[in-house]
């Protein structure tokens, strides 16, 4: 626990989406289904490469360094690096038929991730309370509008900022400043609450926020399309304020 923190000061909580609110579950099962949605749908459009050819391609799909092209900036991250790849295995799609099988491919995986509902009443307490923010690294922001919809999750936050609409992913403290900036928050104000101690751990603390870390298990995690088995996360020389196991926990620190 931080020596100076007080938790009277704290006006807002803001939060990590995957991994904090949506949990990780069989996430090799995950990342297998997305490549099978990936592939058939690319096959059902005319792809000719064979299953390995594409195996090979799709190796660190998301984490691969990427940068859209001139054609490119009217799609999603997420849409640019599928095209970026149905070019490399000689397929060329209509933008409508890219969006079509990206998301076929986002669907499949997230059916192995599960919901906390434990947010709901989270949320519902500080409603009103605390200002609420959501920050999320992610490559596709339309996924994330239909999450907040569909679990209607938007009607609490204030503001819901995604890594890629902005051009900052986290650690980089920038997307945890665009969000105090646009809650009107001071760094010391803010309690920031995620699973990753990189991304959300290091960032919130780069940032001047007060971050709590959610650990549910211990077992490193899937993050993107590889044959490599996950690593467990480096340590980073940033301390969370105080390492819960579940949402409810923060109250502890309110």
């Amino acid at each position: 626990m931080d020596r100076d923190y007080d938790s009277r000061k704290i006006k807002g909580v803001f939060f990590d989406l995957y991994g904090t609110i949506f949990i990780y579950g069989d996430m090799d099962a995950a990342w297998a289904a997305w490549f099978d949605a990936t592939y058939e749908g690319l096959k059902a459009r005319g792809l000719e490469a064979d299953v390995d050819t594409l195996d090979d391609e799709c190796e660190g799909f998301f984490s691969r360094d990427f940068q859209p092209g001139p054609t490119q900036k009217s799609m999603t991250v997420y849409e640019a690096r599928m095209e970026s790849l149905c070019r490399r295995v000689g397929l060329k799609l209509k933008r409508a038929e890219i969006t079509a099988v990206a998301e076929a491919g986002l669907a499949a995986w997230h059916r192995y991730l599960h919901f906390d509902e434990k947010i709901f009443g989270v949320l519902k307490a500080l409603k009103g309370q605390k200002a609420l923010a959501l920050i999320s690294n992610f490559d596709h922001p339309p996924h994330i509008d239909k999450l907040m919809e569909d679990y209607a999750l938007g009607r609490f936050f204030e503001q819901v900022i995604v890594s890629s609409a902005v051009g900052v992913w986290k650690p980089d403290p920038g997307i945890f400043k665009l969000a105090l900036e646009k809650t009107g928050l001071k760094p010391g104000e803010v309690m920031y609450v995620g699973d990753s101690e990189k991304d959300d751990v290091a960032g919130a603390r780069a940032a001047g926020m007060y971050p709590l870390l959610i650990r549910r298990g211990n077992q490193p995690v899937r993050l993107d399309y590889t044959r490599r088995m996950p690593q467990p996360e480096a340590r980073q020389a940033a301390q969370p304020l105080a390492v819960i196991s579940e949402l409810t926990g923060i109250f502890k620190y309110l």
